[in-house]
């Protein structure tokens, strides 16, 4: 094998260009010793295109920690730095309701390192290897402790976003198999679903929807419950959301982070939505609701945050 290989965009260009291959490709650094096979499983392809990819020679089996190495993205894409949802989307021509189909747990909020299937054969090929990995801890390990069990779930975390494009599948597989697994691990997994999956809002509050449907604080309200950081659906008018928040006891302040609350008292009703990610520039990209049209879920950069109340 070649140690220490790194491929290059411009080395990549020039491969694709010579060899004649039309599809794209991404790069893949490793973070660990890894079989080609995995690679190859992990992006759902085969080891001849790998080596093909990278001008490896047929003697090589592994790839060493530290690697850059070219891998196809017609299946799978592992989210880059910057990437959101909607870009993914559009990179690959699929609608957000398709990417939504195929990853049926997936958020608005991405993070890099994690992969999304962008097809029907990279949503299956990411189920199986959950399915493949879960199984292969029950047969290898059957005391498996609650610490060990939560640290699973916490490294692969990422993973369980990306099922079979019907999850009624996976929820079947999925009663069958933990009921087979220890106490501890079948808490664990439940403690997941509720973090993730199913977030539950604070005893005081409600899990019903007391706003008008299309407006923003509807829309917030709901996007806070997905992040497992629920608010009250009591705090009225989108200009009044800031002084309520501090009344219940929540932190507001005009430091922008990722989940919080962006509240504005601009208007005769005020705007809030909610903060997806911070760019490098000092920007934000902020998801909300009925800014560009009743009822219509957009996103918006915003290049001046500090103008802005947050609630956290």
């Amino acid at each position: 094998m070649k140690k220490g290989l790194t491929v290059t965009v411009s080395s990549v260009a020039l491969f694709l260009g010579v060899n004649h291959i039309a599809a794209a490709a991404q790069t893949h650094t490793t973070t660990a010793n890894v079989k080609l096979a995995e690679i190859a499983n992990q992006f759902a392809t085969n080891i001849d295109e790998i080596k093909s990819l990278n001008k490896l020679d047929n003697q090589s089996t592994t790839i060493n920690a530290g690697t850059t190495i070219t891998v196809p993205d017609r299946d799978i894409i592992e989210v880059v730095e910057g990437d959101t949802l909607l870009h993914i989307a559009n990179k690959h021509h699929i609608t957000l309701d398709k990417l939504y189909e195929l990853n049926p747990n997936i958020t608005e909020l991405i993070h890099p390192g994690q992969l999304i299937a962008i097809s029907e054969k990279g949503s299956q090929q990411i189920y199986k290897s959950i399915k493949g990995e879960l199984a292969t801890s029950q047969d290898t390990d059957d005391s498996i402790n609650e610490g060990d069990a939560q640290s699973y779930i916490s490294n692969n975390s990422s993973n369980f976003t990306s099922q079979d494009t019907s999850f009624n599948q996976y929820q079947t597989w999925e009663s069958q198999t933990v009921n087979s697994y220890s106490t501890a691990y079948d808490q664990s997994m439940k403690q997941y679903n509720n973090m993730y999956h199913q977030p539950q809002p604070q005893s005081q509050y409600s899990r019903a929807n007391y706003y008008d449907y299309g407006q923003c604080t509807a829309y917030a309200f709901e996007r806070r419950s997905q992040l497992g950081k629920p608010v009250s659906n009591l705090w009225g008018n989108a200009n009044q959301w800031a002084n309520a928040a501090k009344q219940s006891g929540y932190q507001v302040n005009n430091q922008p982070e990722v989940g919080a609350i962006i509240q504005s008292t601009a208007g005769p009703n005020g705007h809030v939505g909610v903060v997806e990610r911070r760019n490098q520039d000092g920007s934000i990209l902020v998801s909300e609701m009925n800014w560009q049209g009743f009822g219509q879920k957009s996103y918006r950069t915003i290049n001046q945050p500090g103008a802005y109340n947050y609630i956290h």
